[in-house]
Formats: structure tokens, sequence, C-alpha cells
């Protein structure tokens, strides 16, 4: 133990355990490194292309930018942890904190889109109810 800190510091760099989970942190790392290029690709095209500057493509952009932020945050606790490096409470609070929140606003992202296209169905159906029934 650490006179500085009371966690116990893992010294095990060897083993079938150290293999596996470093097999499966760099699958995640790999798949978010691809969710990243693909989430600000979209982002990108949504601010360039002109078509897509409508409400939908707006929250589209929204939504595919907290994505990619959602993508990088395995990255920095992955690099301390692989590093061996300790971190405070307070640090490693933040570092959650911060991939809690997007994971939080990332399914209010989806809802507010599937309202946006409820409504661009609902509005013309009503509309034509209405120049029917005049």
């Amino acid at each position: 133990m650490d006179q500085n800190n009371s966690s116990i510091i893992i010294q095990n760099t060897e083993g079938i355990f150290y293999t596996y989970t470093l097999i499966l942190i760099l699958i995640q790392q790999f798949y978010g490194i691809i969710g990243f290029i693909f989430d600000s690709s979209i982002t990108y095209i949504t601010i360039k292309n002109k078509s897509l500057h409508k409400s939908y493509g707006y929250l589209l952009g929204i939504c595919s930018f907290f994505n990619s932020l959602m993508d990088t945050t395995n990255f920095l606790p992955t690099f301390l942890i692989l590093n061996k490096k300790q971190i405070s409470m307070k640090t490693c609070f933040w570092l959650q904190a911060y991939g809690s929140i997007l994971d939080i606003i990332a399914p209010f992202c989806l809802l507010f889109i599937s309202f946006d296209r409820l409504i661009s169905f609902i509005k013309p159906i009503l509309l034509i109810n209405f120049i029917l029934n005049k």
C-alpha cells in the first residue's frame, strides 16, 4: 500500500488474466476510435452540407457531436491505467462523471430527433385534414 493513498497498487503485469484484459481494452479502444471517426464525420458533413441546415440536420449534428465526445471517455482512464499512474479521487470522479453525463445526454438527443420526425410527419396530415374540413 502507498502511504499517500489507501488504494492497492497492482504491480502484476504478467499472466493470462493481464493478457485477456489488455486484449479487451485494446478492442474497446479500437471501437472508440472508429466511433469517434464516424461520429465526427457526421458532425462535419452536417455543418458543411447546406441541405442539412434544417431542424433534423441540427439535431443530427448535435447528437453525433455528443456521441463523438462519448467515444472519447475511455481513452484517458485507459492510458492512466496502462501507465500505472495513480490519480486522486477527485480526478477519478470527474473522469467518470464526464462519461456518465454524456451517457445521459445521448438518449435525449435521440428523443428530440424522434419528436422532430413525429412533428414533420403529423404536420402535413393535420394540414390536409384542416383543408378538407373547410
